[in-house]
């Protein structure tokens, strides 16, 4: 939608293509550098996974998901068992992860996946109606419990 975003140290700001500050968000505890595996053709977001607090050298493990764009921030609060290890994010939502629970969310913020893995998972991807855990042995597609 002909906007970017600059990610710093201390803040997140989004930008037109002319170069005028759009919208500014501080950039503070953030855990995770965004990446998108594929650009959303309508309503862009750029998700950023953030912590709520430094506790000494240790990141707590309260972790908030930021949902951005240019005009607002959908704010998603996860509490996980253990401390995030895995995100991936394409056009459609993200993906967000401990090894062992797996939770997705639309770029709207609303929920649509939830997985408790029985094994230690390195990575859940979603694409389009399929859902795929990979192993350090095996790739498993995943179907929705009835």
């Amino acid at each position: 939608s002909n906007v970017w975003a600059s990610i710093g140290d201390k803040y997140i700001t989004f930008y037109n293509l002319s170069g005028e500050q759009l919208q500014r968000y501080e950039n503070i505890y953030v855990l995770y550098t965004p990446y998108l595996h594929k650009i959303p053709t309508i309503g862009s977001y750029l998700p950023v996974l953030t912590t709520s607090g430094l506790f000494g050298s240790a990141v707590h493990t309260f972790e908030e998901l930021l949902l951005m764009n240019e005009k607002s921030v959908t704010v998603i609060e996860m509490k996980f068992d253990l401390g995030l290890q895995f995100i991936y994010a394409n056009d459609t939502g993200v993906v967000v992860g401990d090894g062992r629970e797996f939770k997705a969310f639309n770029k709207l913020g609303v929920q649509y996946l939830e997985y408790h893995a029985q094994q230690d998972v390195e990575q859940v991807i979603v694409e389009d109606n399929l859902a795929i855990a990979i192993t350090k042995n095996s790739v498993l597609k995943l179907s929705q419990k009835r």
